[in-house]
């Protein structure tokens, strides 16, 4: 799984060659929830 938008950012974690984004990202935004 790729992230929604950019580049995997340093703050990122991978485990187990999954696709982690951070907290903040993971949280729904409003341009992403239509």
């Amino acid at each position: 799984a790729a992230p929604a938008a950019g580049p995997p950012s340093p703050t990122a974690v991978c485990r187990r060659k999954i696709w982690v984004p951070p907290p903040w990202t993971i949280a729904p935004a409003p341009e992403v929830r239509r």
